[in-house]
């Protein structure tokens, strides 16, 4: 009885203590708190990086001294965690941002505070429901009255299915890094001081346009607060002083007007989206995949206006954006880059090649020694006896001999792969690296990069890695982020699995390197003086023009190269693997000689090359946008980053960098101009029509018309087709060029008249120029195929008004 008793009493007290001890961890836990919020207004997007908000508060009378971990599990079946230091003060509060990159597959991120041990004192859950959030276009607004700008907000476009949802910006809490802005589709500023962004805030505004964003601008009475930051960039010529005149907007089958006080924008290289008579009320010019458009007026003296014609915000986001951009906002677009970067990364490393030649004669060598020499050698002296262990000898020998061989072409330690784009501006260079990390052993390992680096993993479809082995699903890579470096962790993901990573940086110009020179181009002559400012030697240089190239070849270190009547291809926009094979000279006739040299190069020099055209392939479909007016030299460098991706001296690395920077075209001569019809996109009256790859989609007939400016008096129209090389029957399964008829609307007649001709003079063209300067083209006869058929390009040429 008394044995019963004890344990009853004993009982007691362990459950007593198990419940004092758990409320006390509770009570514990209560002094430590994080509310967190994510993206604008708990709105999410995936394929993007996502701002996670976490306000800390400690309660307690002692200091907290850990790390918050953000984990989630992406679309390769990886888990990721990125990890930041956080330091608390007794009874504080602290307010922190962290940016996550995520896939569009991310549903669920749990945040777990964690104390100096690792163990987890606090965690939440986040449900971030982002196929909700597709069918919203998120416009940031930054104003000194954003009142005045609501308008903008909950409006519908894309006949309904979007719909807009804006968020308060202010230049005290802007974004440093363009991560910070991603979530946005559209930034409008209007009747704000821009100056009063600091140069980081102001760097991080162009890196999100340069990466995808749009950014519309209004000017109106404080058209130099507003543009003024960014005028030598973007402007033509000066403005006129803003006034108070009547405008006209065309919108909903009807004309309304305003009094607005307004000035005229021309951008360089710009493309007019609305005007009004001759009077340019909005004009765009891409940047990269961006867009950046400027409105002669401020957006903030339409509230009244717009309030009164509800479509008219719409209106003039739909304008702005162009079918083929809200055609990408609404579909929730597949991110092939890890397919199309992985096979260029995994070519990097040539010299780990194993040499065929002397394999084959290795293997030649051994089947001699052992079979005939060696027997007949053994017979004459009469040793025959002793034939097999002569044989297990000279075999032993012999794999000793490949081994040690082999030593060339083995990885005994983490090694990686890289391609950089290598952005030189006036004063301030971008550096974009697509790095692919590998081990030869299943087993962890760490690698360590520089914390001025953005570092993001490239995830490959879930759809390709679904059939994958469910090893996948319980490996792991943790990012710890630290104040100068950041530490990746990855567990166990495989021997020689690929894990590729996109690190990107900009810093200051500081050594003044890049291309710098003129280029004059005009009615189709090209001219130009280009420096190389590096101090090096630099490879395959090409200059490339809107739907042009020109190869330039090699330049030295230093080197001015004047070059008059230059050569240039006009190309197609549909594919550019051609288009990079001809800078590289990889499309040439492939001569395979006895020696096994290709085209006069050994195989390691061969498939160096033919790496460097997959790059420029790669690198030209990435930056295809549209239209833009400037030209950019690229060039490969043989030489290593100046500094290096990861801390390590015992990692192997290789890889391509590419050279580039962005030269203002000169297209005026004597008075005259000289420009492309597709400076503004073309109206498609029927058919369908891809205005990125200047291409027809299907084989139906199409009329576009063309707006070739009512600034200008026309002399001259030219029909400029793709160039003859690209002709070739072995591109056929790549490129369709058209080869159909084309008609022109005559305003006279009603009718289209088929012409036989690419050059018309202004007497030619009377009968087929509207009073507005637009042209009406019919492509027919289109050959049947799948691929998208490429267009030529229509050039004008003629003086101002």
């Amino acid at each position: 009885m008394n044995r019963v008793l004890l344990f009853v009493l004993l009982f007691i007290c362990f459950v007593t203590s198990f419940r004092f001890n758990a409320f006390s961890a509770i009570k514990d836990n209560s002094k430590l708190t994080i509310d967190i919020s994510y993206g604008y207004g708990n709105i999410a997007k995936g394929g993007r990086y996502l701002p996670i908000h976490v306000f800390y508060s400690n309660f307690s009378t002692e200091k907290f001294s850990g790390k918050v971990s953000i984990e989630f599990t992406e679309a390769d079946h990886r888990k990721y965690a990125y990890e930041y230091a956080v330091n608390l003060d007794e009874n504080r509060s602290e307010l922190s941002n962290y940016y996550i990159r995520i896939s569009n597959e991310v549903n669920n991120i749990i945040v777990l505070l964690k104390d100096k041990d690792g163990k987890t004192v606090v965690e939440k859950d986040l449900s971030l429901n982002l196929d909700t959030n597709q069918s919203k276009v998120l416009v940031g607004l930054l104003s000194d009255n954003q009142n005045q700008l609501d308008y903008f907000n909950d409006v519908a476009i894309n006949f309904g299915l979007m719909n807009l949802k804006t968020v308060n910006l202010a230049a005290g809490t802007f974004p440093k890094s363009y991560a910070g802005l991603e979530q946005l589709d559209i930034i409008i500023i209007s009747n704000f001081r821009i100056r009063d962004l600091s140069n980081e805030q102001s760097r991080a505004l162009m890196d999100w346009v340069k990466q995808g964003g749009v950014l519309l601008m209004g000017t109106g009475a404080r058209a130099d607060d507003t543009v003024g930051r960014y005028a030598p960039e973007l402007l033509e010529d000066i403005y006129d002083t803003p006034s108070v005149r009547t405008v006209s907007f065309a919108f909903n089958n009807e004309s309304k007007t305003i009094d607005l006080e307004s000035t005229g924008i021309n951008l360089h290289g710009g493309n007019i989206i609305l005007s009004d008579g001759d009077f340019p009320l909005i004009t765009s010019v891409n940047k990269q995949r961006g867009l950046i458009a400027v409105a002669g007026f401020d957006f903030c003296e339409l509230k009244q206006f717009a309030n009164e014609n509800t479509q008219f915000a719409g209106y003039i986001i739909s304008s702005v954006l162009g079918d083929e951009r809200i055609g990408g906002l609404a579909k929730q677009n597949t991110d092939d880059t890890f397919q199309n970067v992985e096979p260029i990364l995994n070519s990097s490393e040539i010299k780990k090649l194993p040499p065929m030649t002397v394999y084959t004669l290795i293997f030649i060598a051994y089947i001699l020694l052992i079979g005939p020499i060696l027997f007949i050698y053994l017979r004459d002296y009469g040793l025959a006896i002793y034939y097999r262990k002569a044989v297990m000898i000279i075999s032993l020998l012999f794999l000793s001999l490949i081994l040690i061989y082999n030593g060339r072409t083995r990885f005994s330690t983490t090694f990686y792969n890289y391609v950089t784009v290598y952005e030189a501006g006036d004063s301030d260079v971008s550096e974009s690296t697509y790095v692919n990390l590998r081990n030869p052993y299943n087993k962890p390992y760490d690698v360590v990069v520089d914390s001025n680096y953005s570092i993001v993993p490239v995830i490959r479809n879930r759809s390709e890695t679904d059939n994958k082995k469910s090893l996948r699903r319980n490996t792991s890579v943790t990012i710890d982020n630290t104040e100068l470096t950041k530490n990746v962790h990855i567990n166990q993901i495989g021997a020689f699995s690929s894990n590729i990573w996109k690190l990107d940086k900009t810093i200051e110009n500081l050594n003044n390197e890049g291309f710098t020179g003129e280029i004059n181009f005009f009615d189709g002559n090209l001219s130009m003086e280009i420096t190389n400012n590096y101090n090096y030697k630099v490879k395959n240089a090409a200059l490339i023009l809107y739907g042009k190239i020109a190869v330039l070849g090699d330049f030295k270190a230093g080197e001015t190269r004047q070059i008059d009547n230059c050569e240039l291809l006009n190309i197609p926009l549909t594919d550019f693997d051609i288009t990079a094979g001809l800078i590289t000279g990889m499309e040439k006739d492939t001569t395979i000689n006895q020696n096994g040299t290709v085209n006069g190069m050994d195989t390691e020099k061969y498939m160096q090359q033919l790496n460097v055209s997959n790059f420029i392939s790669f690198y030209l479909k990435e930056n295809s946008n549209g239209y833009t007016a400037d030209a950019r030299i690229i060039a490969f460098s043989d030489e290593a980053l100046s500094n290096p991706i990861f801390f390590s001296n015992t990692m192997e690395g290789s890889g391509l960098t590419l050279l580039t920077s962005v030269i203002p075209v000169n297209s005026i001569e004597h008075g005259k101009i000289y420009r492309q019809a597709l400076l503004k996109m073309p109206l498609v009256l029927s058919g369908n029509y891809s205005y990125k790859d200047n291409a027809l989609k299907g084989s139906d007939a199409t009329v576009l018309e063309y707006f070739l400016g009512e600034n200008i008096n026309i002399e001259k129209v030219k029909f400029e087709p793709v160039s003859d090389i690209f002709s070739n029957p072995a591109y056929s399964n790549k490129i369709k060029l058209f080869k159909g008829n084309i008609a022109l609307y005559n305003f006279k007649t009603g009718n289209f008249d088929y012409i036989s001709k690419n050059e018309f003079s202004i007497l030619d063209l009377l009968i087929y120029l509207s009073d507005t300067n637009t042209m009406r083209v019919r492509y027919s006869n289109i050959e049947n195929g799948d691929l998208e058929t490429a267009l030529p390009m229509i050039s004008v040429l003629g003086v101002e008004k």
